[in-house]
C-alpha cells in the first residue's frame, strides 16, 4: 500500500525533498527492514572508519550502514543520516554539530561509523563483523 511505498522511496527522498528534515525526526519517520551488512560492507566502513577510505570511495557502504539506522535519539545515526542520505554539505553538517569544519565533522562521522560497526547498534550479529 501507500505506507509500503512511502518506506521503500523515503531513503532515497532524503537527498532532495526532505534533505532539511531533521535529522531524529527522520529517524522516527524511518521503519526500515531489519538487514545484516555482508562483510565486504563492513570492511570497507572499518577502512573508512580508520582513515584507510576517502569519504567517497566508501559512500555506497555508507549509505547501506545509513540505511538500517534505525535509532532517532543516536546522535551518530543522525549525523550518518545527515551526512550520507540527506547529503548535506560538509560546512552545513559541521555548523549544525558545532563543529570547527569539514575535518572535524568527517573525523565525527569516521568515529560515529567505528563506534556502530563495533556496537552492533544497527542491527548487526556479531557473525558479522570483522575481526
Amino acid at each position: 500500500g501507500a505506507a509500503d511505498r512511502f518506506q521503500a522511496q523515503f531513503p532515497l527522498q532524503l537527498g532532495e525533498p526532505f534533505s532539511r528534515l531533521d535529522p531524529e525526526l527522520a529517524l522516527t519517520l524511518r521503519n526500515p527492514p531489519p538487514e545484516r551488512l555482508d562483510r565486504e560492507t563492513l570492511e570497507r566502513l572499518q577502512a573508512f572508519g580508520e582513515g584507510r577510505l576517502p569519504y567517497l570511495d566508501a559512500l555506497g557502504a555508507l549509505h547501506r550502514l545509513a540505511v538500517v539506522a534505525r535509532d532517532a535519539e543516536d546522535p551518530r545515526q543522525q549525523l550518518l543520516l545527515m551526512k550520507v542520505l540527506q547529503r548535506r554539505a560538509w560546512p552545513e553538517v559541521a555548523g549544525h554539530w558545532s563543529l570547527s569544519g569539514k575535518g572535524e565533522a568527517e573525523r565525527r562521522l569516521r568515529r560515529a561509523v567505528l563506534d556502530l560497526i563495533q556496537g552492533q547498534r544497527v542491527g548487526l550479529s556479531d557473525d558479522a563483523i570483522p575481526r
